[in-house]
């Protein structure tokens, strides 16, 4: 499943890169587009034999993901986005994870050399959770990134109500944790992240997104939505400095981190102020119901 937004740079590598890791495999492979240049024509004149559903420009990641899932016919489901290029073995690696009996499974995400340092931003807010471990091998984990996982047909039917406004990763996972299942992390199945939107994009996106999870904070775990707005103006700093402790961690992409901060910190703010103005809103519903 590639969920694709303005991807016409990257969308014949990232496809023909799933296509390589699925060859042997009983697979189907679908891509849901939302984008404005030429993505869908790309995909068509390349890969006849692809599902590709087109939903309107602006649709959120999190949608078109819920989208293809609902036209899969498949008993694994397998995500990422079509600024993504995955290994020849992440399909066969993130199947033999789930056969384990997890109910779902994702690889860690590296960075394309020769990335611009918006992508290098993007990557860091996005990703720095799931930088390669020096390790090979399988780990329990808290979290897998939507953009490089796996997860069992049932596991997603079990929750698909929830998925009226998308699948958002991070809620689905606190659900199957608290179920007590499984998530794994597999460092083996890679993905390489590069050419992604243009800033005014994914500042719209990262706004967005940020509304969505401050709204989700206030209706699911009962945050304050007074505390969200008035801690905002501190969130880009706690990001950018939570992303640098990681990258100091981790040894690598500091030079990454360093010539990207501005755009980091614009990024970040981009989220802050969305959530902001997600809880306002999820505050001014409970009030009106009650």
């Amino acid at each position: 499943m590639i969920g694709s937004v303005e991807s016409e740079r990257t969308i014949r590598e990232c496809v023909s890169s799933v296509v390589e890791s699925c060859s042997g495999l009983d697979a189907e492979i679908i891509v849901v587009d939302a984008s404005r240049d030429a993505t869908a024509a790309r995909v068509r004149m390349y890969f006849p034999h692809v599902l590709l559903i087109q939903l309107p420009s602006g649709t959120l990641t999190p949608v078109l993901w819920s989208t293809g899932i609902s036209h899969a016919r498949g008993f694994r489901i397998a995500l990422t986005n079509g600024h993504c290029f995955v290994k020849p073995e992440w399909a066969r690696d993130l199947i033999t994870a789930l056969d384990t009996g997890a109910a779902g499974a994702g690889g860690p995400i590296e960075l394309r050399r020769g990335s611009s340092m918006v992508d290098r931003a993007i990557y860091l807010l996005r990703y720095s959770a799931f930088l390669p471990a020096v390790e090979s091998g399988v780990s329990r984990v808290l979290e897998i990134a939507g953009d490089n996982a796996m997860y069992t047909r049932a596991a997603l039917e079990r929750h698909d109500s929830t998925f009226g406004n998308g699948l958002w990763d991070v809620e689905l996972n606190k659900l199957l944790r608290e179920e007590g299942r499984e998530l794994l992390m597999v460092q083996g199945a890679a993905v390489s992240f590069g050419a992604s939107f243009p800033l005014a994009v994914v500042s719209r996106h990262r706004f967005a997104h940020g509304r969505h999870f401050g709204a989700w904070r206030v209706r699911e775990n009962a945050v304050s939505p007074l505390r969200i707005v008035v801690t905002a103006p501190l969130v880009p700093f706690v990001l950018f400095a939570r992303i640098g402790a990681r990258v100091l961690r981790h040894g690598r992409h500091r030079l990454d981190f360093l010539v990207s901060s501005v755009f980091v910190l614009w990024l970040a703010a981009c989220w802050a102020a969305g959530e902001a103005a997600g809880a306002m809103d999820a505050g001014a519903s409970h009030a009106h119901r009650h």
